[in-house]
């Protein structure tokens, strides 16, 4: 008969599977999530691994905190047949209401960072600084989510603005984006492969001696959920550097 833990690992498990399909998050997509919402640190190949383990080797304590933080989002949005290409909710697939909180939030940011919009959206390929003047005035009141969700994520990921000195000083490295380079598979799979090696996770990470300035613990897990597409090479390359300059996590 099966004990208590192996009921409760059954619980949290089939609780996991049923949020994640009720809110239709890819691993991808709750990763980063967690990381900018609840600041856990979990990869989208941990996520993918727990659910497809099988009851004996799922550990129900690492996912409890996963778990609530799911009940709290919405149902994923639903079509009908009344309109083609039409949510439920009246808007066109992709898109999101730009609802109070979601402007206060992109203000606050804006505000928080200083940074240069057009800087800011350069690498992407539909985004322009008057998408972003449209909404932050509210001149329109929907917004296409994956635009929105970048914006949000390279906002995040910057620090807070130095009111002590020129904002074109305190962030060089926004006038560095020309130089910035495409993320590859190899890469995210070789920082995820150090992780689950040394035991050390992101945070711990940057906080050894010798990590560049502006580089954040959001800026890495963005890398990782596939929220940024592009990074700093002179980032990426300290960031590989120290994880495989780490022992494993048996040898300490």
């Amino acid at each position: 008969m099966p004990n208590d833990r192996t009921r409760d690992n059954e619980q949290i498990k089939d609780q996991l599977q049923q949020e994640m399909r009720r809110t239709r998050l890819s691993p991808e997509q709750l990763s980063g999530l967690l990381a900018s919402k609840a600041s856990l640190d979990v990869s989208p190949e941990k996520i993918r691994s727990a659910i497809r383990k099988n009851t004996k080797r799922f550990a129900a304590d690492e996912w409890r905190e996963v778990v609530a933080f799911l009940s709290t989002l919405p149902n994923a949005p639903r079509t009908t047949g009344k309109s083609i290409g039409m949510q439920e909710n009246g808007l066109r697939h992709g898109y999101i209401p730009i609802t109070d909180q979601y402007l206060h939030e992109l203000r606050e940011e804006i505000a928080r960072t200083n940074a240069d919009i057009n800087a800011l959206v350069r690498d992407h390929e539909t985004l322009t600084p008057a998408k972003v003047t449209s909404w932050k005035t509210r001149r329109v009141n929907t917004a296409p989510e994956e635009e929105w969700n970048y914006l949000l994520a390279r906002l995040q990921a910057l620090p807070d603005k130095d009111d002590s000195k020129d904002q074109r000083a305190k962030q060089p490295y926004l006038g560095r984006f020309n130089d910035y380079v495409g993320i590859t598979k190899k890469q995210i799979h070789t920082i995820v492969d150090h992780r689950e090696r040394t035991g050390v996770g992101v945070a711990t990470l940057l906080e050894r001696e010798g990590t560049p300035k502006g580089l954040r613990r959001h800026t890495v897990l963005q890398w990782l959920s596939g929220a940024i597409k592009t990074a700093d090479p002179i980032y990426m390359a300290w960031v590989l550097q120290e994880y495989q300059a780490l022992s494993d996590k048996d040898d300490n």
